[in-house]
């Protein structure tokens, strides 16, 4: 396949040639049929050159498509990884409300005392805190939080869920194309307001519910929402935004 660059400079090169094979015949002095394999010729740079210049924007289209794919499997593919080290620390006996989510004194959990019941430390889930993909929102950090339920994962009690909010459109759909919830031109799932606090060791008794029939039993997906509360202070209240999910643990 060609790239860019290369399409560019393939598409200069025959340009010159062309010009210089349109010379040859301005000037051409033999005979008809030399000139008439002459045009020929530069029928047929012209039209490389053309393909050329096509395959160059097709190439610009696809490489922001592959972008966004790339950043829907990354976002799903941490979601996957934060699940399995959550997994590993309930075998060994960490129960899910000692869980915790603390980074830099921020989500501390009090009924966590060691590290071993710390997701982001050596001696309990062992994983590294990652800031969000460049691109994939507009530097809004991640939320921990047990304020949601997601329909049919399990009992209507709240999860466990990791939160990405204020992506762009074409990412929440590509995810949920991922995930088997709709297709290129399906709208993400429109739910009401949303209040969200920081997991530390709490659910919400009565959480809100991603109610929503695309939904229904996903362990990730993307949703349209406005969100407040301590959790995304960064996020306008008033704004719907699109967020994407990734269920944790399901209770």
């Amino acid at each position: 396949m060609f790239h860019v660059k290369h399409d560019l400079e393939f598409g200069i090169i025959c340009m010159t040639y062309c010009k210089k094979t349109a010379d040859k015949i301005l000037n051409l002095r033999a005979d008809h049929g030399s000139a008439f394999f002459m045009i020929l010729i530069a029928v047929a740079v012209f039209a490389a050159l053309t393909y050329a210049l096509t395959r160059g924007g097709e190439s610009t289209k696809n490489l922001s498509e592959e972008k966004t794919r790339l950043l829907a499997t990354e976002l799903i593919d941490l979601g996957g990884r934060m699940n399995e080290s959550i997994a590993q620390l309930t075998l060994h006996g960490v129960a899910d409300t000692d869980l915790s989510f603390e980074y830099n004194g921020q989500m501390a959990n009090a009924a966590c005392g060691t590290g071993s019941c710390k997701i982001f430390d050596p001696d309990g889930g062992a994983m590294d805190w990652e800031n969000p993909p460049p691109q994939a929102n507009n530097g809004e950090d991640w939320v921990y939080t047990g304020d949601l339920a997601v329909p049919d994962i399990g009992t209507d009690a709240a999860d466990l869920l990791m939160i990405l909010p204020d992506i762009p459109l074409n990412l929440c759909r590509r995810i949920n194309i991922l995930g088997s919830i709709g297709d290129a031109t399906t709208s993400p799932p429109a739910l009401p307001a949303i209040i969200l606090t920081p997991f530390t060791g709490a659910y919400d008794l009565t959480p809100a519910s991603l109610a929503d029939a695309l939904l229904s039993a996903k362990k990730s997906g993307c949703f349209q929402a406005k969100l407040s509360g301590a959790a995304v202070p960064a996020v306008p209240a008033n704004t719907e935004i699109y967020n994407f999910f990734y269920v944790l643990k399901s209770r």
